[in-house]
């Protein structure tokens, strides 16, 4: 009774290993990348509009971050960062490493196209995040699930964010009095 708990512990904690940090992996390249086509309604200057609002939002100077925005084609391109924050042994946050990426928008007509790629670690020189996941690289860090998981979970979050602003408002209806 006592082993097959046991077993039934291990093997929990053996699959909440496994789902940490689940960056997904274009079988082409082998490097990390976001990308989905989304249905939403409009036309691809009203969802243009929308995404222009949405990069306004998150991040702090947008106009830095894109260095593409063409209402014509329906193109949005930009590159941002995020700063890894990691907790010592003594419960002190610590500034990590910077990891860059590159994000795609494109719209057409009744749908758009995100991507989010091109994920590098800034060092002394930068190199791909997937170096990482290597343990044969001279580069692997016992810490680098929990730095995929926070980079996870920040693209995550803007992908979320996306889709919500993508997402037309519906106007209240006023009441007549």
């Amino acid at each position: 009774m006592i082993s097959k708990k046991l077993f039934t512990l291990s093997w929990i904690l053996l699959c909440s290993l496994f789902a940490i940090a689940q960056m997904p992996l274009d079988p082409k390249t082998g490097k990390f990348k976001y990308q989905e086509v989304v249905h939403a309604e409009g036309s691809q200057q009203e969802m243009f509009v929308r995404a222009v609002s949405w990069v306004n939002n998150n991040y702090k100077n947008a106009a830095a971050v894109t260095s593409v925005r063409d209402p014509h084609t329906g193109v949005i391109e930009g590159n941002h960062r995020i700063q890894i924050r990691l907790l010592n042994k003594d419960s002190i946050v610590e500034v990590g490493e910077m990891v860059l990426y590159h994000f795609k928008l494109q719209f057409k007509e009744g749908r758009y196209r995100y991507t989010f790629d091109k994920f590098l670690v800034r060092k002394q020189s930068r190199f791909a995040l997937e170096q990482w996941t290597e343990k044969d690289s001279p580069d692997y860090r016992e810490d680098q699930a929990m730095i995929q998981e926070i980079v996870d979970q920040r693209i995550s979050q803007l992908i979320a964010s996306l889709k919500e602003t993508m997402d037309p408002k519906k106007e209240k209806e006023e009441e007549e009095w």
